[in-house]
């Protein structure tokens, strides 16, 4: 014999051992009726019926927020549009004019961003 089959032997005694052959007797005879049942077909109607009032209501509040947020996305690209124009025109006018109004447009309204949230950062930190 070689150290390989001293340690076989070793491990045999640490493998696991199956399941007793009297447990599945014990399983069987304390579960009465073990067997899946067949679904009926009123489980799929309530699932169904689910489904439906969600995606009715789902539609409902899709209508409800465009109708508020619609007019006011529009009428906020039409004051962008105005404001880039106007700053365009103060700038002479050209392409490089419009690329810099625009870019000044983005920036002043990043900047009022951040300072519209500056008094909730200041409110957290002061909790933490």
């Amino acid at each position: 014999m070689n150290e390989h089959d001293d340690v076989e032997r070793l491990m045999e005694r640490y493998r696991p051992a199956g399941p007793p052959a009297s447990l599945r007797q014990r399983i069987v005879t304390t579960v009465p009726d073990a067997r899946p049942r067949e679904s009926s077909g009123n489980s799929w109607l309530a699932a169904a019926a689910v489904f439906l009032v969600a995606a009715a209501l789902h539609a409902q509040a899709s209508r409800t927020f465009d109708g508020l947020v619609a007019p006011q996305i529009e009428r906020l690209a039409l004051e962008r549009a105005a404001a880039i124009d106007e700053m365009t025109t103060l700038l002479g006018g050209d392409e490089f004019a419009r690329a810099a109004a625009e870019r000044w447009y983005e920036a002043s309204h990043a900047i009022a961003a951040a300072a519209a949230s500056a008094p909730a950062r200041l409110e957290t930190s002061w909790i933490q």
